[in-house]
């Protein structure tokens, strides 16, 4: 049989593509079967959702051998898959087969498999996808798939899946046995004669007649190009007990000779979200002499890096690139921590968008009251407390309670004229004590910011050199009358927290 076919599955009639032969690992396919291991005693169900119908645990059905062949075809070499979702591998299992089971049959048979831990899914916290291994795959001595067989793509057809489950089974424990030499005969006891259960039990058959009827459907019942999947040879014959044992072989028509170094897998590639970003990112890193990084990883950073970049602006993304690019001048390696350091750059751009909203709303003061030593702690307390609301709703409730905080939780910064007395009492010397305390007093009633006040008056110290007094005092008075006015301090409780307030003041109003 040719290694590749055209098959009338979606990868052949919309990808138009070949369908290759299964690489099944046998320590695999023994951990599979062993599902049925305690099927005559234990009749344990589970139920895939609380009002579905319970479904018996150790009971291999036909869609747990589609999934079967699917997870050996699209799992990688080691039997892994990175990245990815249960969606992502019955889209696989659907472009394969010719009559794939239903997503509520692969998704009971997927959830048999976790279950009884022949999958093992580990949830990756980034991207929201999972790691899958398949727990019995490698050989744990050498860390390599050790003995495998291969499945034709027969196996994915219409026919093969029309046939009854125990024909099913049956030709999987001979490709099993068989392998890839056309020539072996395998014989089988039909009753446990001690080193298996015999094809009864693996049948689930009671009487010689059922074992009869199968044989014949196998050997007659064309599969692929009108042949059957067992050679004519078939039969059942007497074994050395007197009682009876089943000699058959795969026809030779689906043996496939292996071959060292040949591809077979069909692996679930991870799914690359946000195609658009993705290309920039790509054009980008070229443009930082950093290309490299979309391969680090075996190019899952590129996929997280992505992931984490959705909903960022692209000056952002560059900002993000261009850290990662001085990390990489300063070490010459990309660090194994990069997606984390990127974690934390997303995490600060989120602090920095509410803060500067704080900022230009005229609330930043309220957030650190009692000084500047808090200002780092509490405002990443504020952020990360706000940042529950999204960016347009938290605006609105910093501009519905910036009145109400300078109502009633600000004082005026300035009590009296004293406050813009100079200690060197320099203006005092040029133009007297009562006319400099009328000035300041001038100053105070309109309420002048005191900073801006002090850089009128030592200009106008210069300007005494040249002008007389009066006229100084002129310019001093209505350069005054032009200053902004002095803003008012927080002054606020005890425990006063600017995030419990806004919460606080939106109930209210609701």
């Amino acid at each position: 049989m040719n290694k590749l076919m055209f098959l009338n599955n979606l990868k052949g009639k919309a990808l138009l593509q070949p369908t290759n032969p299964v690489v099944v690992s046998h320590r695999f396919y023994e951990a599979f079967k062993h599902i049925e291991e305690p099927f005559d005693y234990n009749k344990d169900r589970f139920r895939f959702r609380n009002d579905g119908r319970g479904r018996l645990v150790h009971h291999i059905t036909k869609s747990d051998i589609q999934l079967f062949i699917t997870i050996q075809a699209a799992f990688n070499t080691k039997g892994a898959l990175e990245f990815c979702n249960r969606n992502r591998i019955y889209q696989k299992q659907a472009e394969l087969f010719e009559t794939p089971v239903t997503n509520d049959q692969f998704y009971v048979s997927f959830q048999k498999f976790v279950d009884l831990g022949l999958i093992e899914p580990v949830r990756e916290e980034i991207t929201g996808t999972y790691h899958y291994t398949l727990s019995q795959y490698l050989q744990p001595d050498t860390g390599t798939i050790g003995y495998y067989f291969l499945l034709p793509p027969a196996v994915y057809t219409e026919a093969f899946g029309e046939l009854p489950l125990a024909a099913q089974k049956w030709y999987l424990e001979a490709a099993a046995q068989q392998n890839d030499r056309p020539d072996k005969t395998v014989e089988k006891n039909l009753r446990n004669d001690g080193k298996d259960g015999g094809l009864y039990k693996l049948l689930h058959k009671t009487n010689l007649n059922q074992i009869r009827g199968l044989l014949e459907l196998l050997c007659r019942r064309p599969v692929m190009d009108g042949q059957p999947l067992f050679a004519a040879s078939a039969a059942i014959k007497p074994n050395a007990t007197g009682y009876y044992k089943a000699s058959y072989s795969i026809n030779p028509y689906y043996i496939i000779k292996k071959e060292k170094g040949a591809s077979y897998h069909d692996v679930v590639r991870p799914k690359r979200p946000y195609y658009r970003m993705t290309r920039f990112i790509r054009e980008q890193l070229e443009k930082l002499g950093i290309g490299e990084l979309e391969q680090h990883n075996q190019g899952q950073t590129l996929i997280q890096l992505v992931t984490l970049m959705k909903k960022k602006s692209l000056s952002f993304i560059r900002y993000v690139l261009l850290k990662i690019k001085d990390l990489y001048r300063k070490h010459r390696i990309f660090p194994l921590d990069l997606l984390q350091f990127v974690k934390d750059e997303v995490r600060n751009q989120g602090i920095a968008l509410y803060l500067d909203i704080a900022r230009k709303t005229g609330l930043y003061p309220f957030i650190a009251p009692r000084g500047r030593d808090e200002i780092g702690k509490r405002s990443y307390e504020f952020a990360a407390a706000v940042s529950r609301f999204d960016l347009k709703s938290f605006r609105t409730m910093c501009k519905t309670a910036l009145p109400i905080l300078n109502r009633d939780y600000t004082s005026a910064p300035v009590h009296s004229p004293a406050a813009y007395r100079r200690a060197n009492e320099a203006l005092e010397q040029r133009v007297g004590r009562q006319e400099a305390g009328d000035i300041r007093a001038y100053a105070y009633k309109m309420q002048a910011d005191p900073d801006e006040y002090r850089v009128i008056e030592e200009y106008a110290l210069k300007k005494f050199r040249q002008e007389s007094p009066s006229a100084v005092m002129q310019w001093m008075l209505t350069r005054i009358a032009q200053l902004p006015k002095w803003k008012r301090a927080p002054d606020v409780p005890h425990g006063f927290k600017l995030e419990h307030f806004l919460v606080n003041c939106i109930s209210s109003n609701n």
